[in-house]
């Protein structure tokens, strides 16, 4: 194998990567920050103005990261073992 096919077999196994990356990041987005409806809609809006979360959406973005870790963790792991 040259180098341009195994730079080309790294662009794509990095690129499935990110691709389940976003997957995970996508769906806990849904679980955890798109409950609710409206009301986080607004909370993201007082953000994004004033820098300020209000005690619910800090606490979700929190449960966010942790299951991000987790899985994210959980991926890299099964990668491994592959």
């Amino acid at each position: 194998m040259n180098s341009k096919e195994l730079k080309k077999e790294q662009f794509i196994a990095k690129a499935m990567e990110n691709k389940k990356k976003f997957e995970i990041h996508k769906r806990l987005i849904e679980e955890n920050l798109c409950i609710g409806g409206e009301m986080y809609i607004k909370d993201l809006k007082v953000f994004a103005n004033y820098q300020i979360v209000d005690n619910q959406l800090l606490l979700n973005l929190m449960e966010y990261a942790e299951s991000f870790a987790k899985e994210y963790a959980e991926l890299q792991a099964s990668n491994q073992a592959e």
